[in-house]
């Protein structure tokens, strides 16, 4: 027996690989263009993933907003922006602010001009319920992941 998430599990019945791609909670593969924001599409990817399973909803949501928004002011993998950051950055911005908006929503621009934009769309409004995907499909509560 293993222990996850605080609960015993027997590791030995678990299967040796798991293809999340067959259990759609993973986006289609992406492309960041002129921009060095690899960082982002592997930060908002994972999110994607942890909600879906999590839900049962893939929901894509915003590279751009995580490369507009989130600073990095000790260049802690690169300069920020299309010069690169860290997943913690990330991860720490979005608990910040509390979620994060759709792809749809705040659509990825970078990869055509090689550069971040200016945030905008900051506060996010919340939803009334902090445990959901709703308002109108552009929020999503970092949180609420880990409580599941």
């Amino acid at each position: 027996m293993g222990v996850v998430h605080g609960a015993d599990v027997d590791v030995q019945s678990l299967p040796e690989s798991v293809d999340w791609r067959d259990h759609d909670v993973v986006s289609p593969v992406k492309n960041q263009g002129k921009c060095g924001s690899c960082w982002t599409f592997a930060s908002t990817e994972t999110v994607e993933s942890m909600w879906a399973i999590a839900t049962g909803v893939l929901q894509e949501l915003s590279e751009q907003f995580v490369l507009d928004c989130t600073p990095n002011p000790s260049q802690c993998g690169g300069t920020g922006g299309c010069g690169g950051g860290t997943a913690e950055l990330v991860y720490a911005q979005l608990a910040k602010y509390g979620g994060m908006p759709a792809e749809w929503a705040y659509p990825y621009m970078s990869g055509r001009n090689g550069s971040a934009e200016a945030c905008y769309g900051l506060p996010l409004v919340p939803p009334a319920s902090r445990n959901n995907v709703s308002f109108q499909g552009v929020w999503l509560c970092v949180d609420s992941c880990a409580d599941r």
